[in-house]
């Protein structure tokens, strides 16, 4: 499944593939799809992602663990915002 990400500040627009409950991405493969999204480096417009505002598809929720992966949730039917698990839990997905 790939998900379109949207930035409202920027106007900007992505898509990311195959993205499904327990996905795991390295740090630096977010910071490349967060720089598609915002591409000032100062800028605190959004999330780790890059995200801000309404998703078009509801988007998904993430943690990330102790070493630096962030792994993906997708959202319930009713969720319309970006939310943000917290990242304390050291979550690993399997």
């Amino acid at each position: 499944m790939s998900i379109e990400l949207t930035n409202d500040f920027h106007n900007t627009v992505t898509r990311i593939a195959n993205v499904w409950t327990g996905k795991v991405w390295t740090r630096a493969y977010v910071k490349r799809v967060k720089r598609r999204l915002c591409a000032q480096t100062e800028c605190t417009c959004s999330d780790d992602f890059g995200r801000r505002g309404s998703q078009p598809n509801g988007g998904f929720e993430y943690g990330c663990n102790s070493d630096g992966f962030y792994c993906a949730s997708l959202p319930k039917p009713e969720s319309f915002f970006v939310r943000r698990m917290p990242n304390d839990q050291g979550r690993v997905c399997r």
